[in-house]
């Protein structure tokens, strides 16, 4: 289990990072014990599309994943969520992962030198191994640092199993060669996750960082 987890970590700047996808470091924060999101809330940029064709699929495994951009069986806030979903198995016993990525990546110029976080509530059902989010800070033509809720020095902060929209959040400081803001969630192992909206905001010293 500990193997697959740091291959998961080391694919998601190396191979995500030439695809386009990437997964992001884990925030100090339980995530489980954030704050409800409240997407209106004066000072939070809401920066998420429901139109399917700024949502890929990346990742290690995308073949044995679905995602769908507009469930509208699930709704969050009077909006279809965003559903990731396994649908296939392989067959060596590694365990498979997958990361929706917004195409809508967000320019950093109003964020360099600053600290942001980035929040969205997540519903899971039956997930095996985790549900995250993910966001990565890219330079020209390179990435910078990258957030995910991937186990990290024994604190776990996916969220396994079955739980109804749960507030998670990635905290950065935005380096001032930043040039853009990449950000999705993942799924690793079966089962199925989902998403709302998703915010940024500037935030304090005060508010740790994600690593």
């Amino acid at each position: 289990m500990r193997f697959s987890l740091i291959y998961v970590r080391a694919a998601a700047f190396g191979l995500l990072a030439a695809c386009g996808g990437s997964i992001a470091e884990i925030p100090d924060a339980n995530p489980k014990t954030d704050s409800p999101l409240d997407a209106g809330a004066a000072g939070a940029e809401v920066l998420f599309t429901e139109d399917p064709s700024t949502w890929v699929l990346a990742g290690q495994n995308p073949d044995l994943y679905a995602l769908m951009a507009t469930d509208t069986a699930v709704m969050r806030n009077g909006k279809a969520a965003t559903r990731l979903s396994q649908v296939g198995k392989q067959g060596n016993p590694s365990i498979p992962w997958a990361t929706a990525m917004s195409r809508e990546t967000k320019p950093a110029t109003s964020y360099r030198g600053k600290r942001i976080r980035m929040r969205a509530e997540m519903k899971t059902e039956n997930v095996s191994d985790g549900g995250w989010l993910w966001l990565r800070l890219d330079g020209v033509g390179k990435p910078l640092t990258i957030c995910n809720m991937q186990p990290h020095d024994s604190a776990d902060r996916t969220l396994k199993g079955t739980h109804d929209f749960t507030p998670m959040s990635c905290v950065l400081d935005v380096p001032s060669s930043t040039d853009a803001l990449t950000f999705g969630f993942g799924l690793t192992g079966s089962g199925d996750a989902w998403i709302g909206a998703v915010t940024f905001e500037l935030v304090g010293t005060d508010v740790p960082i994600a690593q």
